[in-house]
């Protein structure tokens, strides 16, 4: 999805860049007709669509007055990123709340869950190669089961409405389970039946 702020498209690049890029491929236009007898006409025309159409788009696309352009290190650029964490954090996403638990927008459709199910909670980090996601496994009553992870929308709201409702489970899991990178650390934070960790492990992971 395009992100926006102040209903401008955010583009994180630099004006200086967009100039530099038409510049490029208005010399390469250049060089082109300046070498048009040495060419094929193949050659020619195909640098001169090529490179006059990258130039044209780069220059569309920096004239065009509801596109922002900003580098994360500007002031601008820190602004629009603590924007962007707010409204992560405050988005339901997929999740609504009634006064006994919650409704997710699955594949299949939408699924109702009550708080007073749960049964036991798993937290843990995901090996992604070049980066690391944490992830929930939530196991209920009736032997369902579902995992949501960080990149789950409205995953902010669930762990907090989640604490809120079962207050045992610790609120910086997250963070314990971050560090070291790449080990996935699975770990029990919540199970009804006070089972010990192994014990919860082999009833919820047992195939």
């Amino acid at each position: 999805m395009q992100q926006t702020f102040n209903d401008k498209r955010v583009i994180w690049e630099s004006k200086r860049k967009q100039v530099g890029l038409i510049a490029v491929s208005l010399l390469f236009v250049a060089a082109a007709i300046w070498t048009r007898d040495k060419s094929s006409a193949f050659s020619f025309w195909g640098s001169i669509v090529f490179f006059s159409g990258g130039g044209l788009f780069f220059l569309v696309r920096l004239l065009n007055p509801k596109n922002l352009f900003v580098t994360h290190e500007t002031k601008l650029g820190k602004e629009i990123l603590a924007d962007q964490f707010r409204r992560e954090q405050e988005s339901l996403g997929f999740f609504t709340y009634t006064d006994d638990g919650f409704s997710l927008e699955e594949h299949n459709g939408v699924k109702s869950y009550k708080w007073s199910d749960i049964d036991t909670v798993f937290g843990f980090k995901e090996d992604c190669y070049t980066t690391d996601e944490i992830c929930m496994d939530i196991f209920f009553s009736d032997n369902a089961s579902l995992r949501l992870t960080e990149s789950t929308p409205g995953w902010f709201q669930f762990q907090k409405r989640l604490s809120e409702n079962i207050p045992s489970i610790p609120k910086e899991w997250d963070g314990e389970i971050a560090v070291p990178a790449f080990e996935t650390k699975l770990t029990l934070l919540f199970d009804r039946q006070g089972r010990t960790p192994p014990e919860a492990e082999t009833a919820c992971y047992a195939e």
